[in-house]
């Protein structure tokens, strides 16, 4: 950091110098980089066993907890957080795991007629095996833009995105608790 500053200071004598430095400053800045090491997530994000979800969404809707898994990543990667996307979650292990697991998925109405979906996911972040912090995010749709004419499992999958970005939002705020 000083050679910085002291190239800096030593180009305020020439112009061109110091734009070139100050360009290589502000360059870096819009990339941010976090010393953690990747946040364990789970591939296929699980219904919590307390959940009690209509069978109707369980046996058609199946990809739900992929999809948010997909999109807390996706969200998070633009965050500037890392993951390791794994099989099965252990939460004792050492370093950043995020369990994540949808407590509720409400699934009435159908195309043509208007949806109503609401979806809900508790996310609970863990650092060496001690739970550091939980949030509960909770989303509903209508089904949007030609919700008319989408499929009950297309708006419930609005609500995975949704909450996708959320947790990764809200997982941005919290990695501090990581380093």
């Amino acid at each position: 950091m000083a050679t910085l500053i002291q190239s800096f200071v030593l180009g305020l004598r020439s112009r061109s110098r110091t734009s070139l430095i100050l360009a290589t400053v502000f360059a870096g800045l819009g990339t941010p980089v976090f010393a953690a090491d990747p946040i364990k997530v789970i591939a296929d994000v699980p219904y919590s066993p307390q959940a009690r979800i209509a069978y109707n969404v369980k046996s058609e809707c199946t990809q739900l907890g992929t999809k948010l898994s997909k999109f807390l990543v996706q969200f998070g990667e633009k965050r500037g957080l890392e993951f390791d996307v794994v099989e099965s979650l252990d939460t004792t292990v050492d370093g950043g795991v995020l369990m994540v697991e949808i407590d509720d998925a409400i699934s009435r109405g159908a195309a043509g007629i208007g949806h109503a979906k609401f979806m809900q996911a508790t996310a609970v972040l863990f650092k060496d095996g001690d739970r550091v912090a939980s949030q509960t995010f909770t989303r509903d749709s209508m089904g949007g833009m030609f919700g008319a004419y989408k499929g009950s499992c297309a708006v419930l999958g609005r609500n995975s995105k949704a909450i996708g970005k959320d947790i990764a939002n809200w997982l941005s705020s919290e990695r501090g608790l990581l380093m």
